[in-house]
């Protein structure tokens, strides 16, 4: 937690430099950097769900790919643009770092990410989702100094309440510690089969969790959650910039 504290402080004291050296130099603000990191579930209960075995993984890989195309700079009105930052991981009962956080505005970093996606080989075994969120939270406060710009997004088919091991402190320390970072959570269901209570549990808030799904037999719904998700970091974005 004391490590946690020094990085928030620095962090603070960095975004007031930046904003300050803009200001005394007669300059428009920098850009507006969003850190977002995607966090997949490929246990057991995903992988060996439907045959041919790993193909909902494969579903939600190209949900993660299909995410990435959508991230495009955005020209805010006070000379500032919105600039994306992307990372993932996968998990099961051990986490899997696939990419740190990568600019999305770089062509080649961006399709390394891609092309790490793609590699992306199921786990199949439990389910450690306070593990990954923990190991996320730990790759975005690497990312910009900026408050209230850092987003993660679970894919996950849900978390049992009872009877199951949380090796990392469970979802409840998890979440908690990610928000006190101002990390905002989205909760987004394998398929909209796997759409229930269990997912608020890790959701920032109900349109953080509302009717998103990474797959689905109607493209549309995907679609829609990609676009849900990218509409409301760009309406934070907006406000945040506007409180500067």
């Amino acid at each position: 937690m004391r490590l946690i504290s020094a990085v928030l402080l620095l962090s603070s004291v960095c975004s007031a430099q930046f904003q300050q050296c803009d200001r005394e130099a007669g300059k428009p603000y920098r850009d507006c950097p969003v850190d977002v990191y995607i966090v997949l579930d490929t246990s057991e209960s995903v992988a060996l769900r439907y045959k041919p075995y790993g193909s909902l993984v494969d579903r939600i890989k190209k949900f993660t790919l299909d995410f990435a195309d959508q991230l495009n700079s955005r020209h805010f009105g006070c000379a500032r643009d919105l600039v994306w930052s992307l990372g993932v991981l996968h998990y099961s009962d051990e986490v899997k770092i696939v990419s740190e956080l990568t600019s999305m505005g770089e062509t080649i970093e961006k399709d390394r990410l891609k092309k790490a996606v793609q590699e992306i080989r199921y786990i199949g075994k439990g389910t450690h989702t306070d593990c990954a969120i923990s190991a996320a939270t730990g790759q975005l406060i690497t990312g910009s100094p900026l408050h209230g710009n850092k987003y993660m997004v679970v894919v996950t088919d849900g978390h049992p309440f009872d009877g199951y091991k949380e090796p990392c402190g469970g979802i409840s320390y998890a979440v908690s510690e990610a928000r006190g970072m101002d990390i905002k959570i989205f909760a987004v269901a394998i398929t909209p089969a796997h759409m229930d209570i269990r997912l608020s549990a890790i959701a920032s808030d109900i349109p953080y969790v509302y009717n998103l799904t990474a797959t689905s037999n109607d493209p549309r719904l995907v679609r829609n959650t990609i676009d849900t998700i990218v509409s409301l970091i760009y309406k934070d974005s907006e406000d945040l910039v506007s409180n500067d």
